[in-house]
């Protein structure tokens, strides 16, 4: 009897981006991979239309900027590597929570079947929040 072996994968974050917050002012934002903490918009909020310091629309996870309402803005420090997840078999799940009111705004499987669509773009929608989470994952 032939027993498969599940492929092995990786998966690179590409951005986040708000098309609608959840909230007047924005969003305050955590990305969960697999149950653990990978990315917080910390003292910065999700917004569609940034109008202050405090408000972006985007976070660049592969060339670690922003979209402020200055435009683009390199984020300091940043570390490209720890956007990218190696050596993964089994389904994975990214969580996309708002941290203000502690509420999952939605989850969404990843695998290795995923592999060779290129960019894949996944729209997290609750409440009236629409995020756009892309990634890329590879065999």
């Amino acid at each position: 009897m032939v027993t498969s072996v599940p492929a092995v994968y990786s998966v690179q974050l590409l951005s986040l981006r708000c098309l609608e917050s959840l909230e007047l002012d924005g969003d305050e934002i955590e990305l969960k991979f697999n149950g653990q903490s990978i990315w917080s918009s910390g003292k910065l909020k999700l917004h569609p239309r940034p109008t202050n310091g405090h408000q972006i629309k985007q976070f660049d996870f592969a060339r670690g900027k922003i979209y402020s309402p200055n435009g683009w803005e390199p984020v300091t420090p940043f570390e490209p590597g720890a956007f990218v997840f190696h050596n993964l078999v089994n389904e994975s799940r990214f969580e996309l929570w708002d941290n203000d009111i502690e509420e999952n705004l939605a989850r969404s499987p990843v695998s290795a079947r995923d592999a060779g669509h290129g960019n894949i773009s996944i729209v997290f929608a609750k409440d009236g929040a629409r995020y756009v989470l892309t990634y890329r994952v590879t065999v």
